[in-house]
This record gives structure tokens, sequence and C-alpha cells, in this order.
């Protein structure tokens, strides 16, 4: 489990499960604990002692889960208006039809309920199929969750964190989402529904978004090389698909100070698969490593054919002109 997903439930436990005066019943969702070795992977002992009842709740049986479902759209196992809480993270972007487990979800929240999700936001995490790597969020995307459920939504946010949190919060970009199931709970008629914009400043309750990677996809500049040698340069969302899928093999062409302002926590973060490595016309550096990639001379990639150079300097005509001569060779 990422720790900004630990962090954010707890702090969704420390702000909104503090009540003394009964037990809360707690459903976590995808509760099976698939990584042994990581010390974070379930929210268990979030709530460990008396305040709490926890259940483990997954479509199999394994470590942490007290009920296998047969259907991961329709719980038989569970009454309706069960549960005080319901919890869910890093889980969703792996569910085919996520809004049924929504409605899933609000029937067994008791009137007054409360639901925390936590996700992977767009900028965060790469391909991770668990069986199936479906989907990323925004907020709005949490806050329409909400409303297909019918359930009122308290805070929604995506790479955004209390001040003066600590870094971690950002690390992978989490979207965040807490709602609550109204006494007078229905769900929406689809067949009427009329849309709202939503307030995103005022759902996010003071949490301080980080723009940061935002900014630095319009900053990219990249080239797509097709059978015959021609570059294309990518469009924004292709680029964001760059660092999220690993459909394409790529390289980046620079490793100095563009690298280090656009690109270098990317890479430390993220580790994409289909990043080859550097190319680089420094013959000091070639032969050497940067971040634990290799740091190539640029005639290599003749040879590899790669689907992508992503361009870190400002030379940007003088190395695409570089590019197809290498390739055209």
């Amino acid at each position: 489990m990422h720790k900004s997903s630990y962090a954010r439930m707890q702090w969704f436990v420390e702000n909104y499960c503090n009540s003394p005066e009964r037990n809360l019943s707690v459903l976590d969702i995808g509760s099976c604990a698939v990584n042994k070795e990581d010390p974070l992977q379930t929210y268990r002992p979030l709530f460990a002692g008396d305040k709490f009842s926890y259940t483990g709740l997954d479509m199999v049986a394994g470590p942490n889960v007290d009920i296998a479902v047969k259907n991961p759209y329709c719980w038989r196992e569970l009454e309706d208006t069960s549960f005080d809480v319901v919890i869910s993270g890093q889980v969703f972007e792996h569910i085919e039809f996520f809004w049924e487990t929504m409605k899933e979800i609000a029937r067994v929240l008791k009137p007054g309920g409360l639901l925390s999700i936590v996700v992977p936001g767009p900028f965060g995490v790469a391909y991770h199929a668990c069986p199936v790597d479906c989907y990323r969020f925004f907020a709005d995307g949490m806050i329409a969750m909400a409303r297909y459920a019918g359930l009122e939504v308290v805070h929604a946010s995506s790479a955004a964190a209390p001040q003066n949190a600590p870094d971690i919060w950002y690390e992978t970009r989490d979207s965040f989402l807490i709602a609550r199931k109204s006494e007078a709970h229905q769900p929406p008629d689809m067949g009427n529904y009329t849309f709202e914009k939503p307030d995103l400043e005022e759902l996010r309750n003071g949490f301080i978004p980080d723009n940061y990677e935002n900014q630095v996809y319009y900053d990219m500049f990249a080239v797509r090389i097709d059978g015959s040698g021609t570059l294309h340069e990518l469009k924004n969302l292709e680029m964001v698909n760059l660092w999220a899928l690993p459909d394409n093999r790529f390289y980046i062409w620079g490793t100095g100070g563009q690298y280090e302002l656009h690109y270098q926590n990317l890479v430390q973060r993220s580790r994409p698969k289909n990043f080859i490595g550097f190319l680089d016309s420094n013959t000091e550096i070639q032969g050497t490593e940067l971040d634990g990639y290799p740091v190539m001379a640029p005639q290599y990639c003749a040879q590899d054919k790669p689907d992508v150079i992503i361009i870190a300097s400002h030379a940007r005509k003088e190395i695409m002109e570089s590019i197809r001569n290498i390739m055209n060779k």
C-alpha cells in the first residue's frame, strides 16, 4: 500500500471516526493483504481497539479477508444498513464497474454513515494490473461516484494535502473522497438528473493542491518516431499516457538542468518500465548511469528504435534534426 494512501485514511479516522459514544462497525472493500512484505499492507491497524469492529471484504479468500463475496457487484452476504463506516484504498482503479460497487456501498451503509475512498490520481501511479487496471480519478470523478450512489460529498481532493502535511502526502498523487449517507437517502433519478458544477475549492476543505505535475506535462516536449523515421510531436494527453501506460518505449535526450527541472521527479518516483534510459552527446557521461538508468550515445537509438524520445533541452530544433539524421541512416 502506498504511504500516501495510508496517510489519508489515517487522517480520515482521526478527524471523522472519533465518536466516543459507541462502537463503529467498519467495512474495508478490497482488504486482502496481497503483499506480505509491506508493513502498511492493510488499514486494519487504524481500526484497532474497542472503538471499532473491523470487517475485511474481498472477491477471494486470503489474509485480512473476513468475507469473500461470491458476486463483486451484489453482496448477498451483507445486510442493508449494516455498517457505520465503509473504506477502500487503492482498489477502485481495479474494479471494472465501480459504479455498481458504489450502489452496494450505499446499500450497506447505515443512515448517517461515512465512506472514505483513496484512489490513484491521473499523474501518480503507472499501470499495474490486479488483475486489471482500468481507471485514474480526478476530484471531479470522486464527486461523480458519490453523486451516482446518492451520497453527500463531505470532502473531495486530488493531489492535495492538509497544510503543513509531510511530503509523503504528495507521493502518488492520490484522489480522496469522504461522503455521507443522509438519513433520507435516495439514489438519483438519472432520467431527471440535473448537473451542478461542484465547487472543488470548497470541497477540498482547506487542503492545498500540488499543481506541479500538471504544469510539468504542459512543459514537456517529446516526439514520436513512425516507421518511416518521421517525427511527430506528442500532445499533452499522449504525454500523460506515456508515463502512465507501458505501451511505448522511450528515451530522454538530455541529462542537465531541463531534466532535473521537468523529469527527474517523475523518473525517481514512478520508475516507468517502458523508460529505456538517457541519450546525451557528452562523451564524458556516456556509459555511466543516472537515477539508475544508463546514459548512452544518441546513435544507440538507431539500433534500438524507440517509440518516443523526450527532449530535455532548450535546443529542440537541433536535437530533432539529429534524431532525423540518426534514424534515417
